[in-house]
């Protein structure tokens, strides 16, 4: 009966325990490696480089007329038509 208690004893207390702290220690590694992996120059982290009003204003521009006039519609039915 002793053996019984104690062993129930022992494995309630072990549930309370972490049974991943290898895992928990790494967590969301791949995910920053993944991201760092991705920033081709390390000055790239500090954030966006410098622009002038004018170079500023011009990007703005080209974006909102790239959705100025809406792009011709693909015929999808031609795809694979006439390849060898």
């Amino acid at each position: 009966m002793k053996r019984i208690f104690l062993t129930c004893l022992a494995a309630s207390l072990l549930a309370a325990c972490s049974t991943t702290p290898y895992l928990d220690r790494h967590f969301g590694e791949a995910s920053r490696q993944a991201m760092s992996r991705q920033i081709i120059s390390s000055e790239a982290k500090n954030g966006p480089q410098k622009m002038d009003g004018q170079a500023a204003n011009s990007v703005i521009d080209r974006y909102h007329k790239s959705y100025a006039v809406p792009p011709e519609p693909v015929n999808v039915f031609n795809i694979g038509v006439g390849a060898h």
